[in-house]
């Protein structure tokens, strides 16, 4: 089973305030081994590397990545010359997508 976001913060939360890992594990219904690494993780650089990743790309760009990799079967060289300047005439096709 899976841990969501919010076991894993209160699997680190229940150690730090002196439950053993043993108990935690056995009232969440996970291993010794996944409290052990999630109690030790430190949620701050979790909370900014999540807060980076978002918004880097804008869903026009990734539909205009995605139709330039599928329609003309352009590898990655070839999609970020075609974002800088793509001709016309294929720009006509993209529009329909977007």
């Amino acid at each position: 089973m899976r841990a969501s976001l919010e076991e894993r913060r209160l699997m680190g939360k229940l150690v730090r305030q002196g439950n053993s890992i043993s108990f935690v594990a056995e009232l969440l219904g996970f291993d010794r081994k996944t409290v052990s690494y999630w109690s030790k993780q430190d949620w701050r650089s979790v909370k900014n590397l999540k807060k980076d990743r978002e918004g880097k790309i804008s869903v026009e760009a990734e539909v205009s990545i995605l139709y330039m990799g599928i329609t003309f079967e352009w590898e990655t060289a070839r999609i970020q010359q075609g974002l800088m300047n793509l001709p016309d005439f294929m720009k006509e096709g993209m529009e329909v997508c977007i």
